[in-house]
């Protein structure tokens, strides 16, 4: 549950800042973000849930997240076989309304792999051992199979071991 906090945490954020085109305007950045979970508990209803059941994907729960005029909506889901989770934002602000969907496995030895629809999440370095993609064209589908291939890119040729969950 903490590996589904950080990814949304750190998603969020890098979504935010490039909204609002903060480049670290101050330390007190983070202390103006405020991520709760969301009121429904139901999934959205949004083609992205159907695909996430059709793929099993459990739901987990949404999330709402807030800074500044800027607000959005985080919906998640896990994986049944493996540390692998779906992540859908919906950010909106006063003229604003961008969705963008993410997969991101969690490996042992803190490597991770976020493959998404927007590259909000390469705004900021990645720590070492991170490795992400954007596909900002891809549907569902075509973003899962990419996130697959990395995946086994990962484990065949770096050692990469999945999360015992």
């Amino acid at each position: 549950m903490a590996a589904i906090f950080f990814v949304i945490i750190v998603l969020v954020v890098f979504v935010f800042i490039r909204i609002n085109m903060v480049f670290v305007r101050n330390c007190s950045l983070l202390e103006s973000i405020t991520i709760t979970p969301a009121d429904e508990f139901e999934p959205p209803d949004l083609p992205v849930t159907d695909w996430a059941e059709a793929n099993d994907f459990a739901y987990l729960g949404n999330y709402k997240m807030e800074m500044d005029n800027v607000r959005s909506k985080i919906s998640v889901w896990q994986r049944m076989d493996r540390p692998t989770y779906l992540v859908y934002t919906l950010v909106q602000a006063q003229h604003l309304h961008k969705e963008s969907c993410e997969f991101a496995t969690d490996f042992a030895d803190m490597i991770s792999l976020n493959t998404a629809t927007a590259c909000d999440g390469h705004f900021f370095p990645k720590r070492l051992g991170s490795y992400a993609q954007t596909f900002a064209d891809m549907n569902l589908d075509q973003l899962w199979n990419a996130h697959i291939e990395a995946e086994n890119y990962l484990m065949d040729n770096l050692g990469a071991q999945l999360v015992e969950q």
